[in-house]
């Protein structure tokens, strides 16, 4: 039996979320273009949803990874969110801030989530350079 599955997970430029659990997301994308390497992109967020399958699941532990197209993990690294299950409640938000994000070469890149050590989902990313 799975134990989690991801809704949705998105790149932004920002997101924020209200008490009763509404999120406004802000500049969703999937690309990034620069002009010269090695770059460093500012700040965005990676902004998800997913649904806890598993009633006996009482923590969660959201892990974070950067990777590059060969499975290099890039950042950030060390990366956990604790969430605390709530009665009645099956499905969770997140949004981990990102700033300055390096990038040594265009190409495609993942962020790859884990939640209690096990996949939940990715949201892929492609890094192109662009002439002047």
């Amino acid at each position: 039996m799975d134990k989690f599955r991801c809704r949705y997970v998105l790149l932004a430029d920002t997101a924020i979320e209200d008490k009763s659990g509404k999120l406004s997301i802000i500049g969703i994308f999937d690309r990034i273009q620069t002009k010269q390497f090695p770059a460093v992109h500012g700040s965005s967020v990676l902004v998800g949803n997913f649904e806890v399958l598993d009633p006996k699941i009482e923590s969660i532990t959201l892990n974070f990874l950067l990777e590059d197209s060969n499975g290099n993990v890039i950042g950030p690294k060390d990366v956990n969110m604790e969430i605390a299950s709530k009665a009645g409640l099956s499905s969770y938000n997140f949004i981990l801030f990102l700033k300055t994000l390096p990038f040594e070469k265009d190409g495609s890149y993942k962020f790859v989530v884990t939640a209690n050590s096990e996949p939940l989902c990715e949201c892929p990313l492609t890094i192109e350079k662009i002439n002047e």
